[in-house]
């Protein structure tokens, strides 16, 4: 064999790999499913005035006229920000039954001057604790310094910041979840550099199992290791004695029982979901919504490059009561359409369903069916509680069998 043939040989080789990892890595990140747009309810658009919701959390505010029940949530617009790299983010608080009376609590007018507090600030996950004077807490990613940024929330529904802190070995930070007014548990996504080189190809390859999250007692951070792929969003269940973890890359949920008096964390089950999935939050009876990107590519070509918006879905989990993931269902799926995309956190209040979005204007709000659940309302694709689906399957033999018999 000629050099000429041997290197065309090697050239080819490389080719052929190369390709094969990234057909794999398409296949993983879901761009050849089938999505078929699903939800039986009615959606409309609110808040339009406010783009890039990254994240929202209800909480309860007491004041002199009464318990009142607000959302907060984060802010930062993306697609602005490509042509003003120091456009700044905010945090926003609203009645939850009426969204567009939203106030931005991080802009506070004093006389002529806003004060901006930090003056670098592109939120992305925050966490609510309740009491008499409610903590919110951001994670803060500008200029890639990650931090978490500490407010109390005054009697006029205003936000004064109270502390901003650094984790050392950790400079991709997700969400949060306060514990008191100075202690949480935060998210690392991984410990190589954003959007790197190097970052690139581990997720290209599915190796990368760095996420961590980080528990701060309010002077010093421990590391918690997940073996996770961009640990994403965390959530504790209404009691505190269970916390949940996402994993964006590698597609699951993780689920901790929690120590309450010394705040430790035991994995007890890890979840498989088969999307992408983003922020979490937990209803009233402690069912977990997820929203999710079955598309992770088509994100990321979103995120780099621009274009039309990437598809949206929430996820449901209930938890079945052995202390294990639960009953997984689908309660929302769409392809991107009417103007909203890239759905970054799902809450449900009551009957109502509402959602943010990483680059669209706005917050959705839709009215739940009846049946929210799909598999209630027709046939669900792709079912990712495989344990259902086979008992599904199994009840469908069975009534076969039973009209044959007949």
């Amino acid at each position: 064999m000629t050099f000429g043939k041997k290197f065309g040989l090697i050239i080819l080789i490389i080719f052929a790999s190369i390709s094969f990892v990234f057909f794999r890595a398409m296949v993983r990140f879901g761009e050849f499913t089938t999505l078929t747009s699903r939800f039986d309810g009615k959606c409309e658009s609110l808040a339009n005035n406010v783009s890039g919701v990254e994240d929202i959390q209800e909480f309860k505010f007491i004041t002199s006229e009464g318990e009142k029940k607000l959302i907060a949530f984060s802010a930062y617009d993306r697609n602005a920000a490509k042509k003003n790299p120091n456009l700044r983010g905010a945090l926003y608080i609203s009645p939850i039954d009426n969204i567009q009376a939203i106030s931005d609590a991080t802009n506070i007018i004093d006389g002529d001057n806003i004060i901006q507090s930090p003056k670098d600030f592109v939120p992305i996950g925050i966490g609510v604790l309740n009491g008499p004077k409610p903590i919110i807490m951001a994670v803060n990613n500008a200029s890639g310094n990650s931090s978490v940024e500490i407010y109390e929330i005054d009697e006029n529904g205003l936000l004064n910041h109270i502390n901003s802190v650094k984790i050392e070995g950790a400079h991709r930070l997700n969400d949060v979840v306060p514990l008191s007014a100075n202690s949480f548990y935060v998210t690392n996504e991984s410990d190589y550099k954003s959007k790197s080189f190097v970052d690139f190809v581990q997720n290209l390859l599915n190796n990368d199992k760095t996420g961590s999250i980080f528990y701060y007692d309010g002077k010093r951070a421990t590391k918690i290791p997940a073996n996770i792929s961009f640990a994403n969003s965390i959530a504790l269940s209404n009691d505190g004695s269970k916390l949940y973890l996402t994993g964006t890359i590698s597609r699951n949920l993780q689920i901790y029982s929690r120590n309450t008096s010394n705040n430790q964390l035991n994995l007890i089950d890890n979840v498989f979901l088969g999307t992408g999935v983003d922020n979490i939050s937990i209803d009233d009876e402690n069912r977990i919504f997820i929203a999710s990107h079955p598309k992770l590519f088509t994100l990321a070509s979103r995120m780099w490059f621009g274009g039309k918006d990437t598809p949206n879905q929430v996820i449901v989990i209930e938890p079945n009561g052995d202390n294990k993931g639960g009953n997984v269902d689908q309660v929302y799926i769409d392809k991107g359409e009417n103007g909203f995309g890239a759905s970054s956190i799902g809450i449900k209040n009551n009957d109502k369903l509402i959602m943010g979005s990483i680059y669209s204007k706005g917050i959705r709000l839709c009215q739940l069916p009846q049946e929210w659940h799909q598999s209630k309302t027709h046939p669900a694709q792709q079912l990712i509680d495989v344990d259902r689906d086979a008992k599904i399957k199994k009840q469908r033999e069975l009534e076969i069998k039973k009209n044959i018999s007949h």
